[in-house]
Parts: structure tokens; sequence; C-alpha cells
């Protein structure tokens, strides 16, 4: 998935422009009779294909000049959290179109800064950044919880890590989601049960999907078992440690 922009187009030119752009741009704009330009048709970008197993999200910035009639004339890359996100944007933007820079009802060329942010599906993602396909097409017989004798049990507790994005604003939530555990006692496809802020919920989705389980064993073999759970994501307060993490022993005191 890719997001060009997050403001209609003529407003992220002018919020995106560079300050040697816009110091040269500064005496256009400061005219009424000067107007932007505005895209026409554009082009996504392909995601690129060497980084879809990695689940990396990027973006990248372009210095983007349009003519007079409205083409690319040049574009280069300012800044890219990878080079193939550098490399995509620069392949699409070219083939784009706008309506050309104004000023004094006269058509001028402009240099302008251009975001392409970059986004997997989190499904996609989640398949990358683990290294095994979560999610999956699955046919297999399941049997269910409740025919077991014991609740199946996590080789390592489930703990989310809350997201960095919410630190301060003591938000929590109870994440119920379904999945399967298979024969090997991995966890996949994942699903949200419960509604709640989806920060929170892809902390509580990722953290069951890297849960592993012992085999879980239904008379006498290794099944494959469709599981729910809660997951409590909450914010650890500064000093305290993680919910389910190892209090560290007391320092002895010294004589």
């Amino acid at each position: 998935m890719f997001y060009p922009f997050a403001l209609p187009f003529h407003r992220a030119l002018l919020r995106f422009l560079s300050l040697t752009v816009l110091a040269a741009a500064l005496p256009l704009f400061a005219s009424a009779a000067t107007t932007p330009p505005q895209a026409l048709t554009t082009t996504r970008p392909e995601f690129p294909a060497g980084l879809r197993k990695s689940g990396k999200d990027g973006k990248a910035i372009l210095r983007v000049t349009i003519s007079e009639t409205g083409t690319v004339s040049g574009a280069t890359v300012k800044s890219a959290d990878d080079p193939e996100f550098g490399k995509a944007a620069l392949a699409a933007v070219q083939s784009w179109t706008f309506t050309p820079a104004q000023r004094d009802g006269a058509a001028i060329p402009i240099t302008v800064e251009i975001p392409f942010v970059f986004s997997l599906p989190l499904e996609e993602k989640i398949n990358g950044i683990l290294g095994r396909p979560v999610f999956t097409a699955f046919a297999e017989p399941t049997v269910e919880m409740k025919v077991l004798k014991e609740r199946p049990k996590p080789k390592k507790p489930i703990r989310p890590n809350y997201p960095k994005t919410l630190a301060g604003s003591g938000k929590s939530a109870d994440v119920k989601l379904e999945y399967i555990v298979n024969t090997k006692g991995q966890v996949i496809n994942p699903a949200f049960l419960s509604e709640g802020p989806d920060e929170l919920r892809v902390a509580a989705l990722f953290a069951v999907a890297m849960a592993e389980y012992e085999p879980i064993m239904h008379e006498g073999k290794a099944v494959n078992c469709r599981m729910t759970t809660t997951v409590k994501v909450r914010e650890t307060p500064p000093g305290q440690p993680a919910p389910g993490a190892k209090k560290s022993p007391p320092e002895s005191k010294k004589s």
C-alpha cells in the first residue's frame, strides 16, 4: 500500500517545500496571482520486491522539477529510508503530469519536494518480520480448545510491546483474538474478536503471532487447535518491570 499525500496535493507541495526551494520560490508565492501546480495523473509506485520479506515500511522524499507544460523535467532523491524506496518513487514520478504553476497568469517551472510513504498490508508485514507464513491458506482439521483436558500453555509469555506512539497516553485495551496453533506449535491466522484502538490491537496481534506452544496432544497425537485468548495491552510505568518480566534480585548491602 502506498500513500503519497496526507493533504490535498497543492497543500502538500507548499508544506514540503525545502528551505532552499522556498527561498527561491518565496517571491513567486508572495503574489496573490501565483498558483501552485496540482497533480493531474499519477502512477502508484511498486513496493520494492527485495524489501517485502523484511516487512519494512519506509518513506522517500523526492525533489521534482515541474516544467511550464506540467511534465516532470527532472527528479532526484532527497532522502529515503532505503535506496530501494527512492528508486521506486523515482520510477513512478517520471510519468506524473500536473497543471503547471503560474505567476501572473503565465506558466512557470518550479521545483518542489514530494513525500512518498510505503507500507505493506499488516498480514504481509507480519509474515515478513517473522520469516514464516503466519497468515496462510489452511484447510486442515482442527480441534476446539474446549475438548482438551487442559489449556495449552505457550513456551514463553504472550507479552505485547506497548506502542511508542502512545507513550504517556494512558490508553489500554483488552484485545480478544482467535487463532490456530498448528502441530508444530506455531500460531497461524490470528484474527480480532474485539474492537479497540488500532495500535493496541496490532500490538496484541504481533504478540500472539510470535507465541510458540508445545505441540498440542489430543487422543495420543499432535493436533491443530483453534484457540482464543485475551491480551492485556498496558503501558508500563517508568521504573517498573514489564508485565511478566522477572524481577532482579535485590542488591546485597555492603558492610
